[in-house]
């Protein structure tokens, strides 16, 4: 029996319809897995439920700044859920009035210190080497003299010469705040920097130069929130500053999440020669069954096509 023309029409929009739903899911099923150059194991808890997992410098040093989104917290090989908190920035959870908590911060190795006085600016510049790019949001400094003071203090990036563009070594001013002998000797910065040098300015005027003995820096305490099981094996891997930021429905349920969670600790970074993490499975990741589909509706489209040809010039014959 014949298929009529006018069903044919219909049928073939259908099957076009099918066939891009098709290449849409083999382009889903090849997402290259994430690619991960590092590790730091958890430790097995003995209850199930959510935890705070607090990141330590080393390990925030390998996070781009500000997204701090080339991590995931993988078991078994698959990605798991979390959600990355800073306890300047969180919000109180379950409450309507929205109140910051207050700050905190953890303290980093002390970055050694180099200074010089420009005699004819009156500016003393301040360099502070780190042992890693670290996260930086809060600043200590020990001056020894004078006994009175009070001095602007420029936070500077350094920008290197472009040669080919003739266009010479800049600095460009990232914070400005005092020192002053009646406030504590400290800044927190409204923006963290994620640097391993950090480059400072004293504007001295017609002041004798500040004795500073050491300069110490503190990293805004970071942490993850995750739903770990018991007795189950959980690590943090993390790769490219390129890699994406996981997209979880945690984040819509963060409120629900309890205030006051049991804080564990990461085990030591380790490198890795090569691994990944497989995208979660679903229907769209079974390639095979995805491109026999496809074969399939391209044959049967092709045989409707040439079925309408023919009808088509039949009736112009007649």
């Amino acid at each position: 029996m014949k298929m009529p023309q006018l069903m044919k029409l219909p049928m073939i929009k259908y099957l076009r319809n099918i066939l891009l739903v098709l290449v849409a899911g083999s382009a889903h099923a090849q997402e290259q897995p994430l690619h991960f150059s590092w590790e730091a194991p958890l430790p097995k808890v003995a209850t199930t439920g959510f935890y705070n997992i607090a990141l330590q410098p080393a390990m925030v040093a390998k996070l781009s700044y500000p997204e701090l989104a080339n991590f995931r917290v993988v078991k078994g090989g698959q990605a798991q859920p979390c959600l990355v908190e800073r306890m300047d920035t969180i919000k109180s959870r379950g409450n309507d009035k929205n109140i910051a908590l207050p700050a905190a911060f953890t303290d980093l190795p002390d970055p050694v210190l180099e200074q010089y006085t420009d005699n004819n600016t009156h500016i003393t510049g301040l360099t502070l080497s780190l042992k890693e790019p670290y996260l930086v949001g809060k600043l200590t400094f020990d001056i020894k003299s004078p006994a009175l003071y009070h001095r602007q203090v420029l936070l500077q990036e350094r920008i290197p010469a472009m040669r080919k563009k003739k266009i010479p070594a800049t600095t460009r001013t990232l914070a400005s705040f005092y020192l002053s002998s009646d406030q504590p000797p400290s800044v927190v910065l409204d923006e963290p920097i994620q640097a391993a040098g950090i480059y400072l300015e004293v504007i001295n005027e017609d002041n004798p130069p500040l004795e500073i003995t050491a300069v110490h820096a503190w990293q805004p305490s970071i942490w993850l929130t995750a739903y770990l099981e018991k007795d189950q094996a959980y690590a943090i891997k993390g790769g490219g500053a390129d890699m994406p930021a996981g997209k979880f429905d945690l984040e819509y349920f963060s409120k629900d999440v309890p205030a006051h969670l049991q804080v564990i600790d990461h085990g030591a970074i380790h490198a890795l020669a090569t691994d990944t993490v497989a995208p979660p499975s679903s229907f769209f990741n079974s390639e095979g069954w995805i491109w026999a589909g496809i074969i399939g509706i391209v044959l049967l489209l092709a045989f409707v096509a040439r079925s309408v040809l023919k009808d088509m010039h039949k009736e112009q014959m007649r």
